[in-house]
Protein backbone atom coordinates (compact mmCIF):
# COMPACT_ATOMS: atom_id res chain seq x y z
CA UNK A 1 0.00 0.00 0.00
CA UNK A 2 2.51 2.53 0.92
CA UNK A 3 4.59 1.48 -2.30
CA UNK A 4 1.79 3.31 -4.15
CA UNK A 5 1.88 6.57 -2.51
CA UNK A 6 -0.24 5.60 1.02
CA UNK A 7 -3.37 7.81 -0.62
CA UNK A 8 -5.94 8.30 1.77
CA UNK A 9 -8.63 6.51 0.94
CA UNK A 10 -12.56 6.20 2.78
CA UNK A 11 -11.57 2.36 3.57
CA UNK A 12 -10.82 3.93 7.31
CA UNK A 13 -14.72 4.16 7.69
CA UNK A 14 -15.59 0.90 5.94
CA UNK A 15 -16.44 -1.99 8.25
CA UNK A 16 -15.00 -5.01 6.24
CA UNK A 17 -15.88 -7.27 8.83
CA UNK A 18 -20.08 -6.47 8.41
CA UNK A 19 -19.20 -6.01 4.86
CA UNK A 20 -18.25 -9.66 4.62
CA UNK A 21 -20.89 -11.25 6.32
CA UNK A 22 -23.73 -9.17 4.62
CA UNK A 23 -22.22 -10.60 1.49
CA UNK A 24 -22.87 -14.58 3.40
CA UNK A 25 -19.39 -15.04 4.30
CA UNK A 26 -19.46 -17.81 7.11
CA UNK A 27 -17.34 -15.49 9.07
CA UNK A 28 -15.02 -12.25 9.39
CA UNK A 29 -12.54 -11.86 12.32
CA UNK A 30 -10.70 -8.15 12.55
CA UNK A 31 -7.16 -9.10 13.82
CA UNK A 32 -5.70 -6.48 15.89
CA UNK A 33 -2.28 -8.83 17.12
CA UNK A 34 -0.03 -10.98 15.75
CA UNK A 35 -1.83 -13.36 18.11
CA UNK A 36 -5.39 -12.72 16.83
CA UNK A 37 -3.94 -13.15 13.36
CA UNK A 38 -2.39 -16.43 14.13
CA UNK A 39 -5.54 -17.88 15.89
CA UNK A 40 -7.65 -16.29 12.60
CA UNK A 41 -5.29 -18.90 10.93
CA UNK A 42 -5.69 -21.71 12.59
CA UNK A 43 -9.50 -22.00 12.45
CA UNK A 44 -10.85 -24.36 10.60
CA UNK A 45 -14.41 -24.40 9.92
CA UNK A 46 -16.40 -24.01 6.50
CA UNK A 47 -15.59 -20.47 4.72
CA UNK A 48 -15.47 -18.11 2.81
CA UNK A 49 -14.14 -16.30 6.20
CA UNK A 50 -12.54 -12.84 5.92
CA UNK A 51 -9.49 -11.86 7.82
CA UNK A 52 -9.28 -8.90 8.56
CA UNK A 53 -5.50 -6.70 9.00
CA UNK A 54 -5.66 -3.13 9.76
CA UNK A 55 -1.92 -1.91 9.03
CA UNK A 56 -0.57 0.95 10.11
CA UNK A 57 1.04 3.62 6.97
CA UNK A 58 4.95 3.97 6.78
CA UNK A 59 7.38 1.43 5.97
CA UNK A 60 11.14 0.35 6.60
CA UNK A 61 13.87 2.53 5.72
CA UNK A 62 15.41 0.03 3.83
CA UNK A 63 12.64 -2.14 2.26
CA UNK A 64 13.62 -4.05 -0.62
CA UNK A 65 11.44 -4.23 -3.34
CA UNK A 66 9.93 -7.57 -4.85
CA UNK A 67 12.05 -9.67 -6.94
CA UNK A 68 10.22 -12.06 -8.23
CA UNK A 69 7.60 -11.21 -11.42
CA UNK A 70 3.45 -11.27 -10.58
CA UNK A 71 2.81 -14.24 -12.78
CA UNK A 72 5.09 -16.40 -10.30
CA UNK A 73 3.78 -15.44 -6.91
CA UNK A 74 0.38 -15.83 -8.44
CA UNK A 75 1.57 -19.20 -9.26
CA UNK A 76 2.95 -20.04 -5.42
CA UNK A 77 -0.08 -18.87 -3.96
CA UNK A 78 -2.10 -21.00 -6.37
CA UNK A 79 -0.01 -24.43 -5.30
CA UNK A 80 -0.56 -23.31 -1.59
CA UNK A 81 -4.06 -22.71 -1.32
CA UNK A 82 -5.93 -25.52 0.38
Amino acid sequence: YDSTGGQKSAAYNVDFCAVALACDYRGATRCHSIDNLQEALAQRSEGPHLIYVPVNCGALENLGRPTMPPPEVARRLKENLV
